[in-house]
């Protein structure tokens, strides 16, 4: 009797446990799966990077055969005028050689694998454009800060001269979008900004540029006051799904992540 019920005991137990076990699977199963919301565009930070290289054309070619909307780069410019693919002003933390772009010429750098996959080397601004056109992808290009005031015409003569049609600027230098803004009064920009502040509204509607914020500053009443006005509203970078869904269910219109993406 007592063996009887101590295998009974136990057989509900194993029970339970499976229930439990099976209980959050379920559960991880169901969060793990980015919302469809055809509001909002996906957009992969510095290409699909959390594949490959970031910024690199492997990571750009695997953006453009994935369900993303957009594809994101940033570009610095060389001493010689050649504008390149690259977050960091250096190439030391990728391509481990101290090298300062701005003070590089095309020709020293060009051919300077990364670290990480010895397959790829620095990509130019047309690199990119011609990938984002091949897969039909919107192309948004954060110009980095240290970017030459000089060089900001000749990164949109390049973008125009590529034939595709839909892009976006985005910088946090302020000096670079209202510059754009007075070449081509049509363009889509995107402002970044780490934290929201009322003169950053202020300064958003005065140049018609699109709010993007750091996912940790943004919150529905944010969204909804930049709706309220117009603006459509960029969040960025996110990673966790959770996040993410929520951030889409309150209505932001762009999305920017290394890898969260719609199967």
């Amino acid at each position: 009797m007592k063996k009887t019920l101590t295998y009974a005991v136990a057989a509900i137990m194993a029970c339970a446990g499976l229930v439990l076990i099976l209980g959050l699977f379920l559960t991880s199963e169901k969060t793990s799966a980015l919302s469809e919301n055809p509001k909002t565009l996906l957009i992969a930070h510095r290409g699909y990077s959390s594949l490959y290289v970031e910024n690199s054309l492997k990571a750009f070619e695997a953006a453009g055969k994935s369900n993303f909307d957009a594809i994101e780069c940033d570009i610095q410019v060389t001493k010689d005028g050649e504008i390149v693919i690259s977050h960091d002003e250096s190439l030391l933390r990728l391509i481990g050689v101290d090298k300062v772009i701005s003070e590089s010429t095309w020709p020293e750098i060009k051919n300077l694998p990364f670290l990480d996959d010895t397959t790829q080397t620095t990509a130019t601004l047309t690199d990119f454009l011609d990938v984002c056109r091949k897969y039909q992808k919107m192309a948004i290009i954060e110009i980095k800060e240290k970017v030459r005031v000089e060089d900001i015409k000749a990164i949109y003569d390049t973008v125009k001269a590529s034939g595709l049609e839909s892009f976006q600027f985005i910088s946090f230098n302020i000096e670079h979008l209202i510059s754009l803004r007075a070449i081509d009064n049509n363009l889509n920009l995107q402002f970044l900004t780490r934290k929201y502040s009322p003169n950053y509204l202020k300064t958003c509607l005065d140049y018609r540029l699109s709010p993007s914020i750091n996912y940790k500053s943004l919150t529905k009443p944010l969204i909804e006051l930049f709706h309220s006005y117009g603006l459509k509203v960029g969040v960025w970078t996110v990673d966790d799904i959770t996040v993410a869904n929520r951030l889409m269910e309150e209505g932001v219109d762009y999305l920017t992540t290394n890898k969260l993406v719609a199967k």
